[in-house]
């Protein structure tokens, strides 16, 4: 087990999708490769006769956390795992538990409190620590009955944009944007050079990417990035929308950039697979039914706690008051003890007990779990994932709250 060389990049990323069983086309590798750098990335990989067999990475990505009530969102450094996978000839011989252990160790002595990643399968990644502590959801919008049930109160326009002025405006206005939404990351240049080079294999069936954004006074506070797939039935357009990017900087806006979308001619179905829960569009229709919500949330980003301390000390808190946890870590024995977090004025700190009594006992996957505020410990305790009287998890569910609702607007 060893970090790879720039030599030995396509051989990396070839075995990342053969673990997926997918078949990496040139045209991708190429659009990968400029994604990809062993060394930023932190490669992992284990080879077999000189062929690599298993594969991990982590880059270093900011993290926006949930604030204390008229307090700015903090962010913090955290490492974006990703590139896992093992040959299917190869697995069940330990290869990812030791890429994992290899892994998290490293994360750790960086200084990171915390490590994420979104998971290919929900049943690998609690062994390691990891809990789901963002979820989305999907949304199919029935653009021939839905109405606004008011005209945005928006002093602002929508505008149409090229790619080329995407390439100018979309990256720093993502980069505010994602500052104030719990769960967000930010996009490095290389995943923004990914987007706009709006490769025809990324669009499985629809156009080329259209980009609009919206301005008050001039300047940009939101955008859209959606492609369109046309079709006509006996005459009749009845073309799909399907959103790739959805940002703003306030509700009003939000509600223009709606808006906006019901307004496409041709239109008559607009759909969104990565919809925060707390979206509010349904509740701006004249008929709510007409935005259609999958069922079942999908999860996206899950947390992985290293530094305790550190991490709930740099989060903001919906309520003050104190609790002390007591944390299971089989995976890592060190980080397992019992911690006090005390919050005053929407702001923590938290350090390591010796002795004392715990209001709640959980394992460190669902303290990530509820790390970000989507996730209650009550909840987990009706799971059975979470132990503790029920005024102590009232408690905490209080302090961890997170308006809004964490949300990632991008996969990694």
């Amino acid at each position: 087990m060893r970090p790879v060389t720039t030599e030995e990049t396509g051989s990396f990323l070839r075995t990342v999708d053969a673990a997926f069983s997918q078949h990496l086309t040139d045209e991708e590798l190429e659009d990968y490769a400029k994604v990809f750098a062993p060394d930023r990335d932190r490669s992992l990989a284990w080879f077999d006769g000189g062929r690599i067999v298993g594969t991990a990475g982590a880059a270093s990505i900011e993290l926006t956390l949930p604030a204390g009530p008229g307090q700015p969102f903090p962010q913090i450094p955290v490492a974006a795992v990703g590139y896992v996978g093992v040959l299917p000839s190869h697995r069940r011989r330990g290869l990812l538990t030791g890429m994992m252990a290899h892994q998290l160790d490293d994360v750790a002595a960086r200084g990171e409190a915390a490590a994420i990643l979104t998971a290919s399968e929900g049943a690998i990644y609690r062994r390691f620590g990891y809990g789901p502590a963002t979820f989305c959801q999907e949304l199919s919008l029935d653009v021939t009955r839905a109405r606004l049930a008011a005209e945005p109160a928006d002093a602002g326009r929508m505008r149409l944009i090229d790619a080329e002025e995407a390439t100018k405006e979309l990256p720093a206005l993502f980069d505010r944007i994602r500052r104030q939404t719990p769960g967000d990351i930010n996009r490095p240049a290389a995943v923004w050079e990914q987007l706009f080079a709006d490769r025809e294999v990324h669009r499985h069936g629809f156009g080329a990417a259209w980009y609009a954004v919206h301005e008050t006074d001039g300047r940009a506070d939101g955008f859209l990035r959606y492609r369109v797939k046309p079709n006509w039935e006996h005459g009749v357009a009845k073309a799909t929308i399907r959103i790739a990017d959805f940002g703003a900087l306030t509700p009003e806006v939000a509600l223009a950039q709606w808006a906006y979308l019901l307004a496409v001619d041709l239109v008559s179905v607009i759909e969104w697979d990565n919809v925060p829960l707390d979206v509010a569009l349904p509740f701006a229709l004249v008929d709510l039914r007409q935005a259609r919500m999958s069922e079942s949330h999908g999860d996206f980003v899950w947390v992985r706690l290293l530094d305790i301390p550190a991490a709930l000390s740099a989060r903001g808190y919906g309520a003050d008051g104190r609790v002390v946890f007591e944390v299971e870590d089989r995976f890592r024995p060190a980080v397992a003890g019992r911690y006090e977090l005390v919050v005053s004025g929407g702001e923590g700190t938290c350090r390591r007990l010796a002795t004392g009594d715990a209001d709640v006992a959980l394992d460190v996957s669902d303290l990530g779990s509820a790390y970000l505020g989507g996730v209650r410990f009550s909840t987990l305790a009706r799971a059975g994932r979470v132990r503790g009287p029920v005024e102590a998890l009232a408690r905490a569910d209080a302090i961890f709250v997170s308006t809004p609702l964490p949300w990632c607007a991008t996969g990694f």
